[in-house]
């Protein structure tokens, strides 16, 4: 199973720790921390690429 989270870092909270704990119970889950680039997003789809570049 794989959910992603995109929020800000303020947003953290214990209510979002027992969220996770919720879903996961006693499941090992691994947690990786990335800053989100939003032209990454927007280059993902060739249209939206080609039209950003040109």
């Amino acid at each position: 199973m794989s959910t992603v989270y995109r929020l800000k870092a303020s947003e953290l909270d214990s209510n979002f720790f027992e969220q996770i704990k919720a879903i996961f119970g006693d499941k090992e889950i691994e947690i990786i921390v990335s800053e989100c680039d939003k032209t990454e997003y927007l280059l993902k789809s060739e249209v939206n690429k080609n039209k950003l570049l040109n």
